[in-house]
């Protein structure tokens, strides 16, 4: 099975419906075809070497570059132009309105481009998610953007938001840091990053 074409959480979910089949096989008595256990096998290790990845690469050295990607969005709205500069591979299984992109930037686990509804051709993007392969202290981005603002209350117990606005080749946008709480982590950290297109 080739895994260049998905996203890590399009993994993910394909590792679970094995394992599910697995336990329903396992309760039915049935045995695992020979090919789809070698699948579940290449599928597990290939899962495994980008969690490493993400290890290595999800740090306050690579943020910056980071950051860089999402002010592609901010800058040039044009689908066509992005999908070459922020992903090899495009998912099989996207929909009209939203694109998903396996990353090339190994700080990324996934990106998902929003489309603009109200373009006919179909090639204007409005909004993007950037999904780090881990989550990004808090401070990282505070370090890297002085001029980040908490958009909500910061006393809630869910997720919160930090925001900055941007130019960018005179278009503006808004990158929204979203934070929230992860099991094994005490303090709450950034899940994902939030492009706005205006």
């Amino acid at each position: 099975m080739q895994f260049h074409g998905y996203a890590t959480p399009n993994l993910l979910r394909q590792k679970a419906e094995f394992e599910y089949t697995a336990q329903m096989c396992a309760v039915e008595r049935l045995d695992i075809p020979d090919m789809a256990a070698e699948e579940y096998l290449d599928l597990r290790q290939e899962i495994e070497r980008r969690e490493q990845m993400y290890e290595a690469c999800c740090t306050l050295a690579h943020l910056k570059s980071a950051i860089d990607e999402c002010l592609l969005v901010v800058g040039n709205r044009s689908l066509s132009a992005l999908l070459p500069q922020l992903s090899e591979h495009r998912e099989p299984d996207t929909t009209a309105d939203q694109v998903s992109l396996n990353p090339r930037n190994p700080f990324f686990q996934e990106i998902t481009l929003e489309k603009d509804p109200h373009d006919p051709v179909g090639n204007r993007i409005k909004a993007a998610v950037f999904r780090p392969g881990k989550s990004i202290p808090i401070e990282w981005i505070q370090q890297q953007i002085p001029d980040l603002y908490h958009a909500n209350d910061p006393a809630s117990e869910f997720s919160s938001e930090y925001e900055v606005l941007r130019l960018v080749n005179d278009q503006a946008g808004c990158l929204k840091f979203v934070r929230g709480s992860e099991p094994g982590r005490e303090e709450p950290a950034i899940r994902e990053i939030v492009v706005l297109c205006w």
